[in-house]
């Protein structure tokens, strides 16, 4: 038995035939997340809509958690964890998802703002004038 096949075809392969990132199609649909349901559904989202799911998902993953996200999320666990100041908490937690916003081709325009209650921080984000929240606890 031979460790390699012997009745194996060459393919050759042109690489000039290959997608491109500039090929690669950016209104393709995504599927919707019911986060407080806390599973994805059958309905199909494009554009804004998909823009802001990206966002929050990206702001519910902390960064350098998980190896396959290693630029992808917000530090926010650790922000808290710090017990910085408010002002500080505030200043980063716009910092950071306005940075992730900036990695989606779909985001044109984003606002952000922090209201405290507590130790949680209610994110408000509007993104391409679309309002979507995020509770950071």
């Amino acid at each position: 038995m031979a460790l390699i096949p012997e009745n194996v075809s060459i393919i050759e392969i042109d690489a000039e035939s290959i997608e491109t990132s500039e090929d690669v199609r950016t209104d393709a649909a995504d599927f919707f997340i019911d986060f407080v349901q806390g599973r994805m559904t059958s309905q199909r989202i494009t554009g804004t809509d998909k823009a802001i799911q990206w966002l929050g998902i990206g702001c519910k993953t902390e960064r350098d958690h998980y190896p396959i996200y290693r630029d992808f999320g917000t530090p926010f666990e650790k922000l808290i964890a710090d017990s910085l100041p408010r002002g500080v908490i505030e200043g980063e937690i716009v910092r950071n998802i306005e940075e992730l916003g900036t990695q989606h081709e779909l985001i044109q325009s984003l606002e952000v703002s922090v209201d405290f209650n507590g130790r949680q921080a209610y994110v408000g984000i509007l993104v391409n004038g679309q309002q979507e929240s995020v509770v950071v606890s």
